[in-house]
């Protein structure tokens, strides 16, 4: 729980000193996750298939 309540003032803390609204921020949140999602797919993939230029 104290790491909820912890991220929670964090995230608050840090859109408040960037001026970022609700929205903005959930924005963010989805293209951060779609990135990861994308990384992760490319580095499975290169070691699925061995091959000379995996990506």
């Amino acid at each position: 729980m104290k790491l909820i309540k912890w991220h929670k003032s964090f995230v608050e803390r840090a859109q408040k000193e960037m001026g970022i609204s609700n929205y903005a921020l959930y924005w963010f949140g989805f293209l951060e996750g779609a990135l990861v999602m994308w990384l992760l797919m490319k580095v499975i993939s290169a070691l699925w298939i061995k091959s000379e230029f995996p990506f």
